[in-house]
């Protein structure tokens, strides 16, 4: 890579700090998933994001080529087969839109 170019592409970190202000700011509850130790489940979303009793499995990436593993792909499979909300975000608008946009995920039914 030629070290001249300049990368504006955020980090997952970066993309998940700010996601995680946004989510406090609109009163959402979403606390962080330790996906260490010996009994955590392999794949296992970064975070849960819950609001009006809707419980979504968040997967943060970075914002320019961030891919799942195969056990991320694999839990979404396992949660989506069960009636369960995953969604994978690689910045703050695709988050907003995901929640509030038209699919509205966290809107009691």
């Amino acid at each position: 890579m030629n070290p001249s170019i300049k990368i504006n592409a955020k980090l997952e970190d970066q993309v998940r700090k700010e996601c995680k202000k946004w989510l406090t700011n609109n009163d959402y509850f979403s606390p962080a998933v330790s996906n260490m130790g010996f009994y955590c489940t392999r794949g296992f979303s970064d975070t849960v994001i819950v609001k009006n009793g809707v419980v979504i499995f968040c997967e943060y990436k970075k914002e320019k080529g961030g891919v799942q593993s195969p056990d991320q792909k694999i839990f979404q499979h396992n949660i989506e087969s069960h009636g369960g909300i995953y969604i994978i975000v690689n910045s703050l608008e695709s988050l907003v839109e995901q929640l509030t946009g038209d699919k509205q995920l966290c809107l009691k039914q």
